[in-house]
């Protein structure tokens, strides 16, 4: 199979295959891994097929032929096990009764009375035993009841029948005629096409149409009263319905249209007991014909549907997601579709083949140990996992029988036992794989002492290390069937009974030390088969061929509890690590469920063929194995609905004796009749399961981190292994559990940020391209694994919402970043249909409660996600199709809401210049390009979207966010659209009250009391509607802290709550304290009037920048505050102990200066703070220096307070003035457009409820038309006013650290340079030293003269 690639971003890619897949510019679709078996053809016939149906068991499948035919196949094996020739005619549809004993079959043909009837056949003598006649016209689709005692058939006569079939071999008779006349009274060409009955059984429902589409819908029919009552009509479709499907809980309905029509799949709620509260939850687009046939998933979380256009779509129900498209090359129209519990789906189309498709990966050949010689009865497994060993036969009588040990990863032999035994019956192994435990059953020839032959039944203990050695042998006195090892291993258990297990049941426990006999266990009538311990050692459970199941209490050896229920031997026993149930296996060929404490049967399993053997409880405790003498181990969910999981064909060609799962539970061991022991790899088939069996082991891996002292690597576990084989594992939540959190949502709630990062990068091995790896390399790849993001729990939470609650900060941002990836990907690309046009999309689901949450509880983290959102463009093809040029306004942005994400031709019709005709000229406009906003009922009243960013931002002091294109068009659209005619208003009205109270306070002396009246009483209406809007807005807000914190909104309350005094205080007759109000509230009034220059764009940016600047120099004034009163006390204490007075520079002409009084405003310590702030102004007279206590002192306290207050102060605020003035600037758009939302929120809190409907005002999609080339229109230097400065300054600060740097590494260089010079001296002198050495002659004692 080829390599295929996913058309993931709207980019043009390439596809390689050449044979499954079909990649259309219009879906995604996603390849399988390399070593799949994706596609199998198990049948072929020369007719095209028209039905396919298969039984729970998915072992049978038929298909029904154009010419009347139908097979009878193994889909397993691709065998055909029978052909009925039933009618002359099609066959039109299938149904299979509930025991799987009857097949029912409808004639189809022309839409005359050529085929009409239905077929009963019998599929053990494959005879036709009945057939149902009434309907005039073909049979379109037949429904059987889940309690099997009702069929119901639709025909094209528009009727729908109801037959009785509680006759078990075929009989049946017509109960109950259904006409159809709530859409086509005149019945002209209406036909019914499609039925569905439930589970529950409650009601049952019909879809139909006419060939005009006139009359179309689904009727829902009560079923528990048996009057068949039409409870409701649902309608949605545009078209006929043809196929009708319904979930196992009977809470969705599905259906699927139309030979004439929309080729749609619709989701409908039916969870509400009352039919007529049923609404349409989704519709699915994609199929380019019609839709002929659908199947659910048992789990009811992936939609498989087949259609004509020769594909097979498999959806995401949850999401309305297209998860994969599934197209052969040689197939033609899918008439019939099956989704199979083992990820299978099976197909039928009119070229006469059924094809398996397998949509997961393909499970590993599995280990076969041969070297037995006879049949294997018994296999077991090591604790640690790495031994196993098997039992079996002896070759004839009298010959030894042996007991093998294998090396559990390679299959080898590492012992062969050849015990002194007939059989090998049961065997068990110590945890540490040293010691096993084996039965010997032996006939004694005692002819030779003239004594009839007599058994010897002993257990055996061998030790398994380097050869095996029997340690102990303990006499049983009957034939042993079965032993265990206690869980302290210190005692034994073997039960047994006589030669041919139909005598009194044995059961006693044994020491392994010395053999001796410690209990014996009574109750028993026949030979025990099989023995489980409890894991604390106090129980023991014992199975046996009485059909009994018991408990034991092990210290006093009395019954607990007896289980009865099989109708034959019980040959199998295990339990559930937890000790909380019971599984046995019988001869009835049947498994059994039990519950430990209380005996109650729970579930039985029924689906094998032939005796059962044996049961083994997988180590998660979530599903079981059964081995049967039908030659099958089947693995079965051990959680409700206890559904089967797979069933394994092909492993043994003969009895399958034992079972049992390794420690881990990766492998399933099975012996067999056939001679060998196989190890099946089943990891393939627990990735088919949901999350309840992965639960475990994510759970270790999460100890496991949290044990680790580094940072732990989450690519290498065993969860990560599985996630990559099968993404979808993400995503499935467990059955059991009814929270239906999936594995993100719990990785979400624990904080695990690393684990979800490691998910989101997991490696593309496939492709050699760097940039096609990580997060986009693995999206395009296995796509669906992003679902659970948007999946909700039962309490409605997503993932995000969970990290939020936990307040992990970690989680949010990964949560988030992938987010913002989801944002811009499509899962199913539009289809255009006759009359609609549809885009499923992630943001369609978005969950905007819980961004909002985000936003509110980790702000940075939220803005930094709206940051980097932008306008989605993938709808611009469609401004192609209507309209490529536009005659756009002087605002270069047309912005308009719509029901649709991305509507078919939205734009076309739009533009402003027409000809005389009414056309378009070519050249009209400028080049445009359709955006929208990605998020859905981002503009909708009840969203609190806007008023959540806002808030964040002012947590944060960050206001560039709004330079976000997403957020600049939601406030230009709500701006346009309504706020800015209802600020105009307030804005008038504002100026009108406080134009009527400058007049009133200013002409009160002159009018009279009534002319007043004329600008009191507008003033006083004014003013109480201003109040009303203030305590609208106070109600709305958080808390009053919240709400005062906002400069505008205490200014406000201080503004009109003056004047509101001042009006009080005039009417009381106190009119000069009056006055003093009504001088400050005028000043207030009027910069109040500030707030309504903020919502236009020349004046709204310097206002902002005043309120910047006061914001930025709000430390500095404090610290020349506190500078000021200092200076300011100092004075006031030279003063206040001076004379009082001092002498004029002038005087009267005697020489001397004139006396005066002291200098003004140091009379007192506050009057002192008012002379230091003219001081500061420059307003001083040195002369007045000496009326201080010391003309010097004051002197130079002076010079100091001018120095440091005019010159240094003064000059640093010009300074931070600067520098706050570059930076508002340079933010001047974005805190403009801050706070136009400001404005914007408040005016909401003021709409009415009639407004709050206004589809126009509150859209559900925010739809975009700019100019192609705006951004280098918009290049001009106004986009730069206030970033020069900016960018020198960096420039500058860069150039700073890089001269740092580089001074750092000169000094390090020449440090080195100092290090080496250093060395080489030293070397230096050491080379001298040495040759110095060597030139010295030898000494007188070295008595050979060597130095």
């Amino acid at each position: 199979m080829g390599k295929l690639t996913v058309n993931l971003l709207g980019q043009s890619q390439e596809d390689t295959a050449e044979d499954e897949f079909e990649l259309k510019e219009v879906e995604v679709v996603i390849a399988p891994p390399a070593n799949e078996r994706f596609e199998e053809t198990i049948f072929s016939v020369t007719a095209g097929l028209n039905c396919i149906v298969t039984s729970p068991d998915g072992l049978i499948t038929a298909a029904a032929r154009e010419d009347g035919i139908i097979h009878i196949i193994d889909e397993n094996t691709g065998a055909k096990l029978k052909t009925v020739k039933v009618s002359e005619e099609e066959i039109n549809c299938l149904a299979l009764s509930h025991q799987t004993s009857m097949l029912y079959a409808g004639e189809g043909g022309n839409y005359n009375a050529a085929g009409k009837k239905i077929h009963v056949i019998d599929l053990s003598t494959s005879t036709i035993t009945n057939t149902f006649e009434g309907h005039t016209s073909q049979v379109n689709d037949l429904a059987v009841s889940p309690n099997g005692k009702t069929l119901i058939s639709v025909s094209s006569d528009g009727s729908a029948r109801i037959w009785d079939i509680s006759n078990e071999r075929g009989g049946g008779k017509e109960v109950k005629v259904i006409k159809e006349e709530g859409f086509n009274p005149d019945w002209k060409g209406y036909y019914i096409y499609s039925v569905t009955i439930p589970t529950d059984s409650t009601y049952f429902c019909t879809g139909g149409g006419d060939e005009m589409n006139k009359t179309t819908g689904i009727h829902v029919y009560d079923m528990t009263k048996g009057d068949y009552k039409l409870l409701t009509k649902l309608e949605g479709h545009i078209c006929d319905i043809h196929c009708l499907t319904s979930s196992s809980d009977g809470k969705m309905l599905f259906s699927g249209s139309g030979v004439f029509g929309d080729k749609t799949v619709k989701i409908w709620d039916t969870s509400s007991q009352n039919a007529d509260q049923w609404t349409l939850l989704k519709t699915l687009v994609g199929h380019a014909s019609p839709v002929r046939d659908l199947s659910l998933s048992l789990c009811s979380r992936y939609l498989a549907t087949g259609s004509d256009d020769k594909t097979i779509k498999v959806w995401s129900v949850e999401v309305g997601a297209l998860l994969r498209t599934i197209k052969s090359p040689q197939m033609t129209e899918v008439k019939g579709v099956i989704y199979k519990h083992n990820d299978t789906i099976s197909s039928a189309s009119t070229d006469g083949k059924v094809r398996a498709w397998n949509l997961g990966t393909k499970a590993q050949d599995p280990l076969k140990l041969e070297g037995h010689t006879k049949q294997v009865i018994a296999v077991a497994i090591s604790g640690d996992g790495s031994t196993v060993i098997s039992g079996s036969r002896a070759d004839s009588a009298g010959s030894r029988a042996n007991l093998r040990v294998w090396d559990a990863q390679t299959g080898e032999q590492k012992a062969l036992v050849n015990g002194d035994t007939f059989c090998v019956s049961a065997v068990d192994i110590s945890k540490d794989g040293k010691l096993a435990l084996q039965p010997q059953f032996r006939v004694n020839d005692n002819s030779a002492i003239g004594q009839p032959p007599s058994l010897d039944n002993t257990v055996i203990i061998w030790r398994l290390e380097d050869e095996a050695k029997e340690l102990k042998k303990i006499n049983f006195g009957k034939a042993v069937g079965a032993v265990t090892f206690a869980p302290n291993e210190e005692s034994l258990f073997a039960g047994g009974g006589d030669y041919k297990y139909d005598g009194d049941g044995v059961l006693k426990q044994y020491s392994v030390n010395n053999g001796e006999l410690i209990k014996e266990f009574k109750g028993h009538t026949k030979s025990v088969r099989s023995l489980k311990t409890t894991t604390d050692g106090e129980h023991l459970v014992s199975a046996s061929n009485d059909k009994k199941i018991i408990v034991w209490n092990v210290k006093s050896g009395e019954k607990v509890l007896t289980l009865e229920g099989h109708t034959k031997g019980v040959h199998g026993v295990d339990l559930t690590l937890d000790n909380s149930k019971i599984v046995s296996a019988s001869a009835d060929k049947t498994a059994k469920l039990w519950d430990f404490k209380t005996g109650e049967l729970l579930h039985t399993f029924e689906g094998h063929s032939s005796s059962v053997n044996s049961v083994a409880v997988h180590p998660s405790g979530y599903f079981i194995a059964t081995g049967s003498s039908d030659e099958t181990w089947k693995l079965w969910s051990l959680h409700p609905p206890y559904f089967l999981l797979y069933t394994s064909h092909d492993s043994h060609t003969a009895d399958i004796a034992s079972v049992a799962f390794s420690p881990e539970g990766k492998s399933l061991i099975s012996g067999s009749f056939d001679k060998t022991v196989n190890i099946a790899d089943i990891t393939h088939h627990l990735y088919l399961l949901p999350l309840s069996v992965q639960d475990k082991t994510f759970k270790r891996d999460c100890n496991l981190e949290e044990e680790s002292s580094n940072n732990y690597d989450w690519n290498n576990t065993e969860t990560m292994t599985l996630l990559k084989q099968r993404p979808q594992s993400l995503h499935e939540p467990r059955f059991d559990d009814k929270s239906q959190q999936t594995l993100a949502h719990r990785a979400a709630q624990n904080g695990k940020s690393v684990f979800l990062t490691a998910v989101l990068t997991i490696p593309n091995d496939d492709t050699e391209d760097d940039s096609e790896k990580g997060i986009m390399g693995w999206q395009s790849r296995q796509q669906n694994a992003f679902i659970p993001l948007l999946l909700r729990d039962a309490q409605n939470r997503t993932p995000l919402a969970l990290a939020v609650t936990a307040e992990s900060g970690p989680v949010v941002k990964v949560l988030l970043d992938l987010y913002n990836l989801l944002l811009s990907q499509t899962y199913a690309l539009p289809f255009t249909s006759l009359n609609s046009f549809q885009e499923i999309h992630p943001s369609s689901l978005f969950p905007l409660d819980e961004l909002n949450l985000a936003l509110s509880k980790f702000p940075h983290l939220g803005i930094a996600f709206l940051s980097q959102i932008s306008l989605n463009t993938s709808g611009d093809h469609l401004v192609q199709q209507g309209v490529a040029r536009h005659e756009l306004g002087p605002t270069a942005r047309l912005i308009v809401g719509s029901t649709s994400r991305v509507p078919q031709n939205f734009w076309k019709g739009t533009l402003k210049k027409r000809d005389k005709n009414g056309k378009v000229p070519q050249d009209s406009g400028v080049p445009v390009t359709a955006k929208f906003v990605p998020l859905k009922d981002i503009a909708a009243p009840n969203s609190k979207f806007l008023a959540t960013v806002v808030e964040a931002c002012n947590m944060t002091r960050n206001y560039s966010v709004f330079e976000n294109e997403v957020l600049a068009t939601i406030v230009q659209h709500k701006w346009e659209k309504y706020v800015r005619r209802k600020f105009i208003n307030l804005m008038l009205l504002n100026i009108c009250m406080v134009i009527f109270m400058t007049c009133d306070v200013l002409l009160e002396s002159t009018l009279s009391q009534s002319e007043g009246l004329f600008l009191k009483v507008p003033t006083a209406a004014l003013c109480l509607y201003f109040i009303k809007v203030e305590a609208f807005e106070l109600i709305s807000a958080k808390s009053l802290l919240s709400h005062f914190s906002n400069f505008w909104n205490f200014l406000d309350f201080i503004s009109l709550g003056s004047i509101v005094v001042a009006y009080i205080l005039r009417f009381s007759g106190v009119d000069d304290w009056a006055t003093l109000w009504f001088a400050v509230a005028l000043p207030l009034g009027y910069l109040n009037t500030l707030y309504y220059m903020q919502g236009f764009e020349g004046s709204g940016q310097l206002v902002r920048m005043i309120l910047g600047i006061m914001r930025g120099i709000g430390s500095f004034m404090l610290i020349l505050v506190v500078c000021m009163i200092g200076f300011a006390f100092g004075f006031y204490i030279l003063y206040e102990a001076g004379p009082g007075e001092y002498a004029s520079a002038g005087g009267s002409g005697n020489g001397e200066g004139d006396i005066v009084d002291g200098p003004y405003g140091m009379d007192t310590p506050w009057m002192a703070l008012f002379s230091g702030f003219l001081l500061l102004l420059g307003d001083f007279n040195v002369d007045e220096f000496n009326a201080s206590v010391s003309f010097g002192t004051t002197l130079l306290l002076f010079v100091v307070f001018m120095f440091f207050i005019n010159i240094v102060m003064l000059n640093l605020l010009i300074a931070i003035m600067g520098d706050i003035f570059d930076n508002i600037q340079e933010n001047a758009n974005s805190e403009f457009l801050f706070a136009r939302a400001e404005i914007i929120i408040e005016i909401e809190n003021m709409l009415s409820t009639s407004d709050l409907k206004n589809e126009e005002w509150f859209p559900i999609w925010l739809q975009v038309l700019v100019p192609t080339q705006s951004d280098e229109d918009n290049g001009s230097s106004d986009a730069w006013q206030g970033k020069m400065r900016a960018l020198r300054k960096t420039m500058t600060d860069v150039k700073v650290k890089l001269g740092s740097e580089i001074s750092k590494l000169k000094t390090k260089l020449h440090e080195s340079d100092a290090k080496r010079e250093k060395a080489e001296m030293e070397l230096k002198e050491m080379l001298t030293m040495l040759c110095e050495h060597v030139k010295q002659p030898p000494s007188p004692q070295d008595g050979e003269g060597k130095p």
